[in-house]
């Protein structure tokens, strides 16, 4: 065989040309990757992995720390207050002081307090009695109510005193009353109308 034919490089082609060869990739290497295209719609990329949290809290005899565990999560303390309603305390009525009350002898006499209530037998001198002036001598306005369980008629005598000297002497009537009813006291005075007086008494007349 002539060398011609030997060499593979020298046999010719189709036609008589020589032959052509194509040069691939050399062997184990990957063929060039063209640019990357756009991702699909909604593709997002997925996220990491949570890495756990571990604390070093102490160390072994030989230097390595220990860990443990995050704590639990405390509840939050809130400053927002109580709605419950707090309870309602009632004030205790107290019973009306009516002077006098509860004096035996009506016909004793009694201190008073001008405009305050006083009781003389069975009846009711009723809050908010004052002293006037009559003529220039002095008088006594205001009601007086039937508090027994029988009618009758009520005469008072109402006294200003400056210690043991009276300065002035009322006297304060009502018409027969039956249980119950009131009525505007009707008072009649000869003295001077003063207001010098340090206190009052009240006493019934018969």
């Amino acid at each position: 065989m002539s060398q011609q034919y030997q060499q593979g490089s020298n046999l010719p082609g189709p036609g008589g040309q020589p032959p052509q060869f194509q040069q691939g990739p050399p062997p184990g290497s990957q063929p060039p990757l063209g640019p990357p295209g756009p991702p699909p719609p909604g593709w997002r990329p997925p996220k990491p992995p949570k890495k756990p949290f571990f604390k070093p809290t102490s160390t072994t005899p030989g230097g390595n720390p220990t860990t443990t565990s995050a704590p639990a999560t405390q509840p939050k303390a809130t400053n927002k207050p109580s709605t419950t309603p707090a309870p309602t305390v009632k004030p205790t009525p107290q019973p009306s002081k009516v002077a006098c009350a509860d004096q035996e002898d009506r016909n004793a006499p009694c201190v008073v307090t001008i405009g305050q209530p006083f009781q003389l037998g069975k009846h009711t001198v009723l809050p908010g009695w004052k002293v006037t002036s009559e003529f220039g001598n002095m008088s006594i306005t205001g009601k007086a109510k039937n508090t027994g369980d029988k009618a009758s008629a009520m005469l008072i005598e109402i006294k200003f005193l400056k210690g043991s000297d009276v300065l002035a002497d009322v006297t304060c009537s009502t018409d027969q009353l039956e249980p119950g009813q009131t009525e505007a006291i009707s008072c009649f005075s000869t003295d001077a109308y003063t207001k010098k007086y340090d206190h009052v008494t009240a006493e019934a007349t018969f």
